[in-house]
């Protein structure tokens, strides 16, 4: 009986217990043995708050005038300089967009695409996270809202992706500076490049506006593309391209 509740509560109908790789996955696209992908996130809020501040006990709102200030900062001065920087080095990456910032900011979405960028789905408001949702219908409703904001400004329509380790974010590695936040990027790219000796691995950096892209920490970026690309066997996908290699090999 325990085992069935946890059967049920991680889902292992659908999230194996036991993941493990299929027979046609020897390698990436031309034989590369890494995939780096780039995520850019493009946020708004439409109730700014500082998730590392505390606020005074004796705040009278939520609404954080700091926290507004580095969203604008994202969308008006960050995700120009990140999209610059992948330029730079022929890279290209998925944004993931609001719908709130499609609506509001709508130059920063479609200079992503005019760019080769992929522009998927990242909920309506970042104030509002999946799990605040009260029904399904309410979350459902959401993403649709937010799937024909950006289908409005890009003219198609994808639907939300996730990354997630191995890699990195911006977040992580802000507390530590861009010079320390460089060490430990390439290190931790190191260890992943290692083992895909072994098997094609998958390394994802995921850069925020308001967070990687400032003048510093866009620097670190652009160190840490020239670091990967100067290994062999790299290939930079957008999160496309690596969906649609796989349902390729999947169905082949």
């Amino acid at each position: 009986m325990v085992a069935d509740d946890f059967r049920s509560a991680y889902q292992w109908d659908i999230r194996p217990q036991h993941p493990s790789r299929p027979a046609w996955f020897r390698e990436w696209p031309g034989g590369a043995r890494i995939a780096v992908v780039v995520i850019v996130l493009n946020e708004w809020e439409s109730n700014p708050w500082h998730r590392s501040r505390t606020m005074p006990t004796t705040y009278h709102h939520k609404f954080d005038f700091l926290a507004l200030g580095g969203r604008e900062y994202g969308v008006k001065h960050g995700i120009g300089r990140i999209l610059d920087v992948l330029d730079s080095h022929g890279v290209k990456s998925t944004m993931v967009a609001n719908g709130l910032v499609a609506e509001l900011f709508p130059e920063t979405v479609r200079a992503a695409k005019e760019r080769g960028h992929e522009v998927a789905a990242h909920q309506w408001d970042q104030s509002v996270f999946s799990y605040m949702f009260k029904s399904r219908d309410e979350e459902r409703a959401a993403l649709v809202r937010t799937l024909d904001a950006i289908e409005t400004v890009t003219g198609e329509r994808i639907v939300s992706v996730g990354y997630c380790t191995p890699g990195c974010s911006d977040f992580e590695l802000l507390a530590h500076g861009a010079v320390q936040g460089l060490a430990e990027l390439k290190y931790t790219f190191d260890a992943v490049y290692e083992e895909s000796k072994q098997h094609p691995m998958k390394f994802c950096y995921a850069v925020h506006g308001n967070w990687g892209g400032t003048p510093g920490m866009a620097r670190m970026f652009d160190g840490f593309l020239a670091y990967a690309r100067g290994h062999e066997g790299v290939w930079f996908p957008r999160c496309i391209d690596v969906a649609e290699f796989w349902t390729a090999g999947s169905n082949a």
